[in-house]
């Protein structure tokens, strides 16, 4: 299994400003994450009333830093550590305009991308940005497919409703070859068991899944890969496992690791950990990763 860490691009940690977040990412390389991951929203409105996974984190007016910008300075400072997005938000950007981004950060990283997408939940930033909300799962596939084209093929051509060039180039490529592994994320029903196999590389399960849940869609995912003549161990699995807390209340890691084994008998492959759950100022972050380290490798081995 891998160890994932979101980073605080939310302005979660106190009396910091976001240019911490590098600093953050730097030191959990060091202590042995393998993967670090952001977050993202373009803008956020003043309701969370289309939220529909409980209470939303944080407020309208937190801000979040651009996720393929903040990459870009993560693998600035950082060489091992792959970097993801968690999640990106697929249809709101044009597909070439995505692919360029995604394509750049890739080559600068040397080839340590990871792109978690999802279709998004807010209508209000559809509407800043001019794409229709109730497209956005169609969308999301197309963007993803027209990616593909362009990181794979020079020239590339690609036609669908939203979105068509012929015989264009996209320069640089990712260094991936065919692109950086595409993670979707959301329910698995039969549409997003299609994207997965055909476009993707992994799932990231909806906020709430139980063990049961991943296991079932795992078992569902490994057959699909199958019969798709693709080897179901190349399939990747990443969540966020509920957080625990201590007898005074407050977030254990080792509690909260605690359930590992059982999410990786499930097939999950990637345990994500939010760094903002558990520490509150910069000055706690550095030996909260050695706790994380110690706790990480009692349940890893």
């Amino acid at each position: 299994m891998r160890l994932c860490l979101t980073l605080p691009t939310m302005g979660e940690l106190k009396d910091t400003s976001l240019d911490y977040v590098v600093e953050a990412g730097q030191a959990a390389e060091a202590h042995g994450v393998d993967v670090l991951v952001v977050p993202e929203h373009v803008v956020m409105g003043s309701t969370f009333e289309e939220y529909r996974w409980g209470s939303p984190r944080g407020r309208g007016d937190v801000p979040y830093l651009e996720p393929l910008t903040t990459l870009a300075a993560l693998s600035s400072v950082t060489s091992r550590v792959r970097l993801a997005t968690g999640l990106l938000i697929a249809p709101l950007r044009p597909a070439a305009v995505l692919a360029k981004g995604v394509a750049s950060v890739d080559v600068l990283s040397r080839g340590r991308v990871e792109l978690g997408v999802r279709t998004g939940w807010q209508s209000v930033e559809f509407n800043a940005v001019g794409v229709p909300y109730e497209q956005r799962g169609a969308l999301m596939t197309d963007r993803i497919a027209a990616c593909r084209a362009l990181w794979t093929d020079a020239p590339a051509s690609y036609h669908s409703e939203w979105t068509s060039f012929d015989e264009v180039w996209c320069e640089p490529r990712p260094v991936q070859a065919g692109g950086p592994p595409v993670l979707f994320g959301g329910t698995l029903n039969e549409r997003m068991a299609d994207r997965i196999v055909t476009l993707g590389n992994g799932w990231l399960p909806i906020m709430g899944s139980t063990v049961d849940d991943i296991s079932r869609g795992v078992e569902t995912l490994r057959d699909r890969f199958t019969e798709a003549g693709r080897d179901p161990d190349g399939l990747i699995v990443r969540t966020r496992i509920p957080l625990q807390k201590d007898d005074d209340g407050r977030a254990s890691i080792v509690d909260t690791l605690a359930a590992v084994p059982s999410y990786r008998d499930a097939g999950l492959t990637d345990v994500v950990v939010m760094l903002g759950a558990f520490t509150r100022t910069p000055a706690d972050v550095v030996p909260w990763l050695g706790k994380l380290q110690e706790a990480w490798t009692a349940v890893a081995a």
